[in-house]
């Protein structure tokens, strides 16, 4: 390719003519001459375009109306298809913005500098309709990957327009052409996304275009709100296509990167909702207005489209007050700065705070009890492994009464157990989302008027624990000072704030029953030592069979990290062919799914127990099997606190915090054996750098063979 190859430009046109007749003239002024702009005009209403465009006597420049209006995206992309065969690089301009005399030579020079980069961004001035400047975009670095460009893009932190992506035609067709999104909305982002998916995103400063901001440009206006959001809804599935059509692209922040996508997505839709409601709120009356919000948020749940709820319920309560969103302060510095994450954090810290003053104007405290209070409000597996350390708090604080508060759905369980005087139970997802059930159960503790609240969980939550804390009132507020698993730095520089007290975190490579016992250390009891935790409980033992059997759990919280369920069928043949031995399938209500399947794939007598006992019946089944086989899931802790054997098939997310287990007592309780594929990348936190598709195991435990869990189960003599 020399120096000076061909450059195509393409106007894709929709009316305002006078914007076009400036784009076009910025394109013909070029000191880069060798180029051919192409005008593709989606068949305007206006006579006049037709009229100027055939005026229009420079041969580099072609132009094509079309018979029927067939759209923004596909109208850009049959614009990029009709370039000339010659065409190496292109540029898709929108016809209300206007490039430098030389951009296009600064993108070319940038090009031949960087042969890697597949796209090519300038320097971005925005300006208004009297191009006027509003501000300028950042410094850039000279590339950085598509990752990191769509993490940063989702934060706020890059605000790449159409117009100023140059690129390599070549890659263009590869990708499939221009998103087909119902919309315009998010197509750039993706596009950018996807043409520099396995080189490098550039950056050419010397190139600067001016991107024009007003109230008719598409993204400015909720015309066609419902193809927007749909089209922002498609940008999930787009990228997500993006990474399964490059296995096994090394995709370290590939959950990230999909994970802050799906917050940007839900925030700029709710944002949009927002608009169009402050519009009809203008224009119709007050009931026919809330009418008309309630059926919008109805067809929302109808096509899937999701939302911020915490965004909308505040725009509500400003808008009760007579308060428009777009006049306040913090909402006008964070659209300034664009940073979605600071504004989902906001948003979150402003939710809690906004319940928590409803709260404490609604509720006085009744009476200091001097009770303490403890918060376990993770997963199961969690609260298992917590019961070690939970029978120790008797002896810290005795005389006190101590009341816990537990996820509802494994109340039952925690009331059977005698290490406190009263349970709560959390419905944690209403706790979220539902203002008036999560201001009633706050007021609930207030009321109490506690002495002590102790948060033990390392990894804390900022909408669960923390703001529990905040509204106890308690003198003593104990927590962990924790990770930032579930936190992100600003919530839990803010939450910091709202506990009196916190224990420092042990050395990282400490497993959950260290944490636990160095806490419970913290507070007093020194001598303490981490043991298998056990279930103090009388447990239901009339579903167990006669004979002897065994137990599959096959699955888990998330799909990637379930061992394949052809390997447990192969798995069950064996143990039946071996030995006759029969065995019991458990899980959870919502893994009925798995279990049917998995009656298909083995020959071996199994007996389907999902979701149809209560937990003590569970612990009762595990308690009276030979031995248990199971994903890292609760049935694993259960087996170890009843002392039964388990085989553990163990990923390399969190390898060594919850399994294998780290004793520091003497014990003579069966440890949980665990059945593992080592890689380089353990210690991930789940944040896997293979691509891998929806519902398959990652590597890490895809790659267990069935042979090496036969001779752990033979091993371990549990056949």
């Amino acid at each position: 390719m020399s120096d000076h190859f061909k450059v195509g430009i393409v106007i894709p046109n929709y009316g305002r003519l006078e914007y076009l007749k400036e784009a076009v003239d910025s394109v013909l002024g070029q000191s880069y001459e060798n180029f051919e702009l192409l005008i593709s005009d989606d068949h305007s209403p206006d006579p006049a375009i037709g009229t100027y465009l055939s005026q229009i006597k420079d041969p580099r420049v072609k132009w094509v109306i079309n018979r029927t209006n067939v759209g923004t995206t596909k109208n850009y992309d049959q614009g990029v298809r009709m370039l000339g065969k010659d065409i190496t690089w292109a540029l898709i301009l929108d016809n209300d913005d206007v490039l430098d005399k030389d951009y296009i030579q600064a993108m070319v020079q940038a090009h031949i500098q960087n042969r890697q980069a597949k796209v090519i961004c300038g320097h971005q001035i925005f300006v208004n309709a009297h191009k006027q400047m509003i501000k300028k975009d950042g410094g850039y670095p000279e590339h950085e990957t598509a990752q990191d460009y769509l993490l940063l893009r989702c934060r706020g932190q890059r605000d790449l327009r159409s117009s100023n992506v140059f690129f390599d035609l070549k890659r263009f067709f590869e990708v499939g052409g221009y998103p087909p999104f119902d919309s315009g909305m998010g197509t750039d982002t993706v596009l950018i996304f996807a043409l520099a998916f396995d080189n490098q995103v550039g950056f050419a400063p010397a190139a600067r275009i001016y991107i024009r901001v007003h109230e008719e440009a598409e993204s400015m206006t909720t015309d066609h709100l419902w193809e927007k959001l749909l089209s922002m809804k498609q940008m999930q599935d787009y990228c997500l296509g993006v990474y399964n059509h490059h296995p096994p692209y090394f995709s370290q922040h590939k959950r990230q990167v999909l994970a802050a996508l799906r917050q940007h997505v839900k925030l700029q839709g709710s944002a949009l909702l927002v608009k169009r409601y402050r519009e009809i709120v203008s224009t119709l009356p007050a009931g026919v207005a809330r009418k008309t919000l309630q059926e919008m948020l109805q067809r929302c749940r109808k096509e899937k489209i999701k939302v911020s709820w915490q965004f909308l319920m505040l725009a509500g309560f400003f808008n009760i007050l007579g308060v428009h969103v777009e006049e306040l302060l913090a909402y006008q510095f964070l659209r300034r700065c664009k940073n979605i994450f600071i504004f989902k954090v906001t948003l979150r810290c402003a939710y809690v705070l906004l319940t928590h003053c409803c709260m404490v104007c609604c509720s006085l405290i009744d009476k200091r009890s001097g009770g303490v209070l403890l918060l376990r409000l993770d997963a199961l597996g969690d609260f298992i492994l917590w019961l070690d350390t939970a029978k120790e708090y008797r002896n810290l604080y005795p005389g006190r009464k101590i009341t816990l508060i537990v996820n509802e759905a494994w109340l039952e369980l925690a009331e059977l157990l005698p290490y406190w005087d009263e349970v709560w139970g959390l419905d944690i997802r209403k706790f979220r989302r539902h203002m008036f059930y999560r201001m009633s159960f706050l007021r609930q503790v207030r009321r109490k008027g506690f002495e002590i609240v102790i948060q033990p969980r390392f990894s804390r939550e900022f909408l669960l624990e923390d703001s529990i804390v905040l509204s106890s009132s308690a003198k003593q507020r104990i927590g962990f000072a924790g990770d930032g698993t579930n936190l992100s730095q600003e919530e839990k520089a803010c939450s910091d704030r709202w506990y009196t007290r916190l224990v420092p975190n042990p050395p990282f490579s400490w497993g959950e029953l260290r944490r636990n016992a160095e806490f419970i250390r913290a507070l007093g009891l020194t001598s303490f030592k981490a043991d298998v935790p056990t279930l103090a409980v009388a447990l239901d033992k009339s579903v167990a069979m006669q004979e002897k059997y065994y137990v599959i759990s096959p699955g888990a919280g998330k799909g990637f990290r379930r061992w394949p369920l052809e390997y447990f069928g192969r798995i069950a043949d064996k143990i039946y062919d071996a030995t006759g031995m029969k065995g019991i399938i458990c899980g959870g209500a919502g893994e009925g799914e798995l279990a049917l399947r998995l009656l298909h794939l083995s020959k071996a007598p199994l007996m389907d127990m999902t979701g149809k006992t209560s937990l003590r019946a569970l612990a009762g089944i595990i308690q009276r099997a030979s031995f248990v086989l199971s994903n890292e899931t609760a049935a694993i802790h259960i087996a170890a606190a009843v002392g039964t054997k388990a085989i553990c098939i163990l990923g390399g997310g969190h390898f060594g915090r919850f399994v294998p287990y780290q004793i520091e007592a003497e014990h003579t309780h069966p440890l949980p054996r665990p059945v593992f594929h080592e890689m380089d990348c353990y210690g991930c936190n789940w944040f896997c750098k293979f691509s891998v598709r929806p519902g398959d195991p990652v590597p890490c435990i895809g790659n267990v063979t069935v042979e090496q869990v036969w001779q752990t189960i033979k091993a371990e003599q549990c056949v």
